[in-house]
């Protein structure tokens, strides 16, 4: 078996050009990661609670978002011009100084409005907009850590087995639960770091400090990885991606199945979203599951889209790093305090968060793509600038 792996990594590579599915992929995951972060709002505390705001949390913002992001994330390491060790490590410093930017920038008018109103508690509260940890900390940490394994002989097992390592210590060791809020913003980017909010003696609140801990994800970047490594392989793309939907369906759906009507997971409950985010053993099982069957779903589709359409969805994978990062930045400053401060809010109104929800995925890929566009443009200019 292991003589039989080795063969097939030995052999010539026949998969070099850009794989469009995968653009297709990773930028859809972007609609579906602004689909949560919207509706976050506190205006839709009721919306959260109906079967529409739980299949939200749970799966269209959950198993379509992150996971196939940060999947294809793992892929792209497979692809890219820039793939020595130093480059990628030099990236995932840039991500994680990035993501406190993002924190400040997302939460600025937040911050404003708590000065102004003398809102209790400042202090903790600049500091959690400030280095609440989100996916931009965990890509920066990720592809650090990446590109210090990748130095070494055997990168192509020791990442997937170290990722594998993490998984199980997440699975076997529970969150540890703190009201020391020091512990989230340091060690919980590592391992999952709780918080705790006693009030009369109760438990209010449970949930991770830093919502993307490097232990708990690290395994889909590297799955993406192999998956990315596999690729190259492939001559028959058609056979392949049929293999890997039933593969995905196998991963995925049983553990669906005793989720929804099991309860696993815990489907009702607010610990779903818990479950996602910590991603022990079962989840990641079902998680690379529903990322095998997206890839191929959009093998499929992309049988039959247009050149534009390529076009387009390639020049939004491209841009989705800008994308996301003001689409965070219109969510809290623009829908946030509109929806909350200006008008006080029009709680559990479907129709409002279908309005904002489209109005700020307009305007962030309109926006987006026009800030990545400006970037290639100054980089050229420095290129002829230096011959």
């Amino acid at each position: 078996m292991i003589s039989k792996i080795k063969a097939f990594f030995k052999r010539p590579d026949v998969n070099n050009s850009r794989q469009m599915n995968i653009d297709y992929a990773k930028a859809m995951s972007i609609f579906f990661m602004v689909f949560i972060h919207v509706l976050l709002n506190p205006a839709y505390v009721r919306l959260k609670d109906t079967i529409f705001g739980r299949l939200a949390d749970r799966y269209f913002g959950g198993f379509m978002a992150a996971p196939i992001f940060m999947s294809a994330m793992g892929i792209g390491l497979t692809y890219t011009r820039h793939g020595q060790p130093n480059q990628i490590i030099k990236r995932g410093i840039k991500f994680f100084i990035l993501s406190f930017v993002l924190n400040i920038a997302r939460g600025f008018s937040v911050i404003i409005y708590s000065t102004v109103m003398h809102r209790s508690n400042l202090g903790a509260f600049y500091i959690y907009e400030i280095f609440n940890g989100d996916i931009l900390g965990f890509v920066g940490l990720a592809l650090i850590l990446f590109g210090l394994l990748k130095k070494l002989k055997h990168h192509k097992i020791i990442i997937p087995s170290l990722a594998l390592i993490f998984t199980i210590i997440v699975t076997a060791v529970p969150p540890i639960y703190t009201n020391i809020d020091a512990l989230g913003y340091t060690i919980g980017y590592i391992f999952p770091i709780g918080q705790t909010i006693i009030a009369g003696g109760t438990v209010v609140t449970e949930d991770l400090i830093v919502f993307f801990p490097l232990m708990s994800w690290f395994s889909v970047v590297a799955f993406g990885y192999v998956y990315g490594l596999v690729i190259h392989k492939i001559k028959n793309l058609d056979r392949f991606y049929l293999i890997t939907a039933m593969i995905g369906l196998v991963l995925f759906v049983p553990i669906l199945f005793t989720e929804v009507f099991c309860g696993y997971g815990e489907m009702n409950k607010d610990a779903t979203t818990l479950q996602n985010y910590l991603k022990t053993f079962p989840d990641l099982v079902m998680s690379i599951g529903f990322i095998m069957l997206n890839f191929s779903f959009w093998h499929l589709v992309c049988k039959v889209t247009s050149d534009k359409l390529n076009k387009f969805f390639f020049m939004m994978s491209n841009a989705i790093n800008e994308i996301y990062i003001i689409s965070w930045v219109l969510i809290l400053n623009v829908g946030y305090m509109i929806l909350n401060y200006a008008i006080g809010g029009i709680d559990g109104k479907i129709w409002v968060y279908v309005v904002t929800y489209a109005l700020i995925m307009i305007a962030s890929i309109f926006l987006g793509m026009m800030w990545k566009q400006l970037k290639i443009r100054h980089q050229e200019k420095k290129k002829i600038m230096k011959v």
